[in-house]
């Protein structure tokens, strides 16, 4: 059996919001499947989850000196 992950768990191993995920996945920077009532699920959300951190992580601007 196939253990399936919502957009709200993905969002909490992130520590981001599950509007965030959405647009990621809308956006193309996260892949993910759906079931049959047409939502959102991922296989692997430690995976998605490290995909947005190192995308948040990427446009962190630092103060040059």
């Amino acid at each position: 059996m196939i253990v399936r992950y919502t957009v709200g768990d993905v969002a909490k191993l992130a520590d981001c919001s599950s509007y965030l995920v959405r647009r990621l996945n809308n956006l193309g920077y996260l892949k993910c499947g759906r079931d049959y009532r047409n939502r959102r699920i991922f296989t692997d959300p430690d995976r998605a989850a490290k995909a947005i951190r190192e995308l948040l992580g990427e446009n962190v601007v630092t103060k040059k000196k």
